[in-house]
């Protein structure tokens, strides 16, 4: 899913704040992602997905990428309770 922009022995704490280059299929993926609107307060507002880094130019973080598929499972309605926002 990532490849890593320098390859070098760091904590797995350092490795979510790592900056990384996702594959062409992650950035093909959010591109198109439903991820509602870019304002939440403002249905007219853009698509989230419109101003994403990791979708234009494909640098990313492991913390960036776990809150992104986070926000695709709640607005695509994915979880197993919504109640809980547990997946």
């Amino acid at each position: 899913m990532f490849k890593e922009i320098e390859d070098i022995d760091i904590s797995l704490e350092q490795k979510f704040k790592t900056p990384y280059m996702a594959t062409d299929n992650i950035r093909d993926f959010f591109k198109v992602a439903n991820l509602g609107p870019s304002d939440p307060s403002d249905p007219n507002s853009g698509p989230f997905n419109k101003f994403l880094l990791v979708a234009h130019n494909g640098i990313t973080t492991r913390t960036i990428m776990t809150i992104l598929f986070n926000i695709y499972t709640v607005v695509n309605d994915m979880q197993k309770d919504p109640k809980t926002e547990a997946f």
